[in-house]
C-alpha cells in the first residue's frame, strides 16, 4: 500500500473514532471528543482575552496605558509588583473557590464557560473611561481595580 493509501486509511480511522466517541468516552478515557472541542474553544477564547489583555498589562513596558492615561511607568511599575502580590495571596481564595463548587457541570467547566462575559463587560467600560477629567490617584485607582 502506498504512503497516500496509509494516509487515507489512518484518515478514515481517525473519523470513525471520532464519531463514535463523540458523545461517550473511549474505553480507558474519561472526557469525550465533544467535551474535548467545547474546552479547546473556549481555552482559545480564554487565552484570546488574555493575550488582549496582557497587551495593555501592567508594567514598565505598557507605554501606550502610561501616555494615553497620562500614568508614570514607575507607578504602573509598582502597581505591577502590587498586583503580583495581591494575585499570590488570592489564588489560594480563588482555589478553595473552584474545588468548594459542585454544579451539575462539574466544578471548573462554569469558571471556563462563564468567565470571560465580565472580563469583556470589563474591557468595554474601561475603553468608556475618559481620563482627561479624572485625578491622578483615581486613574491609579481605576487602572489597578480594572487591569
Amino acid at each position: 500500500m502506498s504512503k497516500i493509501g496509509q494516509l487515507k486509511q489512518s484518515a478514515i480511522g481517525f473519523a470513525r473514532e471520532i464519531k463514535q466517541h463523540w458523545s461517550v468516552p473511549s474505553e480507558g478515557n474519561y472526557v469525550p471528543y465533544k467535551e474535548i472541542v467545547c474546552y479547546s474553544i473556549t481555552g482559545f477564547g480564554r487565552e484570546l482575552v488574555g493575550n488582549l489583555l496582557g497587551s495593555f498589562g501592567l508594567g514598565a513596558g505598557s507605554f501606550l496605558l502610561a501616555i494615553v492615561w497620562g500614568i508614570r511607568p514607575t507607578h504602573l511599575l509598582y502597581m505591577s509588583i502590587m498586583l503580583t502580590v495581591v494575585n499570590i495571596f488570592s489564588s489560594f481564595i480563588r482555589a478553595k473557590i473552584i474545588d468548594s463548587t459542585r454544579t451539575r457541570w462539574g466544578r471548573f467547566r462554569p469558571y471556563i464557560l462563564f468567565s470571560g462575559f465580565p472580563v469583556v463587560a470589563m474591557c468595554i467600560v474601561f475603553v468608556f473611561i475618559n481620563p482627561f477629567y479624572i485625578s491622578y490617584v483615581a486613574k491609579l485607582v481605576i487602572i489597578f481595580l480594572f487591569v
